[in-house]
């Protein structure tokens, strides 16, 4: 495992490696086109303004703000920085550092990447293995762990895109059903003293049109912890469509009396009347059910394998 952090805290800089012999595992490509990899220890810069995405932006980006401005509908703020960022990352001339050899007297400059989390894909990557290998590594034990996926009406997908307290509140209330769904179920055969879940989250903002749909990805351990007596992780049993559709009413119903309370939809909006519907229909045909699968294997023989949902 260490191995896989390692290689991942090295993403931040675009190296290609390649060793000759059979001392070990050498790096390659399927793609004929590509040239081949430099000697060992040699460093390429990734020539992001080479790249079709960022062609593409680089020509269009001014005349799409400037389209959007006059027709009243301008790009929101942040999005506008996420996508100049992109067009600066990994480009000389918008910074760089200095990386000199003592061994071999070379120099080397490195461009400083952007570090954006929605449109670069260089430094998204490097996120996404980075994040995965510390989650990995110092924080999930090792104990089954199941995914829940949550998604939402449009109008509260709409709010929770420009309000973050909005958005923490709705997870809140999420996984408060799921470990109470945990609880119940950890505690059929016996009694568990303070049973106590864990769970990591993650809030994807689009779909898969790249559309706008604010969405839970909630990584729970499929059990919980007793606080005394023997102690331990307790697995739970896997939860039935019976189940799901009892956490959906659960969340449904604390989701309006908090509407009801004006917390999560504002005066100036429509009453709930036109999403309250929804959410009493069962999850067969309400368009927003949570679903729930076991998430990847992260070790042994099928590390990295797909789960079948």
């Amino acid at each position: 495992m260490r191995k896989h952090r390692d290689v991942s805290g090295l993403s931040r800089f675009p190296l290609t490696w390649h060793r000759s012999g059979n001392a070990g595992p050498h790096a390659c490509s399927s793609r004929g086109h590509l040239p081949p990899p430099p000697p060992l220890g040699s460093y390429r810069r990734r020539e992001p303004e080479h790249s079709v995405l960022h062609q593409v932006l680089r020509g269009e980006l001014e005349s799409f703000l400037a389209r959007q401005h006059d027709r009243g509908r301008p790009v929101p703020r942040f999005v506008e920085r996420e996508l100049r960022g992109f067009l600066e990352c990994g480009i000389l001339a918008h910074g760089f550092v200095r990386v000199h050899c003592d061994a071999c007297g070379k120099d080397r400059l490195v461009a400083f990447s952007c570090k954006g989390r929605g449109f670069c894909p260089s430094c998204g990557g490097r996120r996404m293995a980075d994040t995965a290998a510390w989650l990995l590594d110092r924080v999930v034990p090792f104990v089954p762990v199941r995914q829940w996926v949550l998604t939402l009406p449009f109008p509260l997908r709409f709010r929770m895109a420009y309000d973050a307290g909005l958005t923490s509140d709705v997870l809140r209330i999420f996984l408060r059903a799921v470990f109470s769904s945990l609880r119940r179920r950890a505690c059929r055969k016996r009694a568990i003293f303070r049973p106590q879940g864990g769970a990591v989250t993650f809030v994807q903002r689009f779909g898969d049109a790249l559309n706008l749909n604010v969405h839970f990805h909630a990584l729970v351990l499929d059990g919980v912890f007793e606080a005394r007596g023997r102690g331990g992780f307790r697995p739970a049993p896997p939860p039935d469509r019976l189940e799901l559709e009892r956490v959906l009413r659960r969340v449904a119903r604390r989701l309006e009396n908090s509407w009801m309370r004006g917390a999560c939809w504002p005066a100036s909006w429509p009453t709930t009347s036109r999403c309250s519907p929804a959410w009493r229909t069962p999850p067969s045909a309400a368009g927003s059910p949570p679903a729930s699968a076991p998430a990847g294997a992260c070790s042994g023989s099928a590390t990295g394998s797909i789960p079948r949902t």
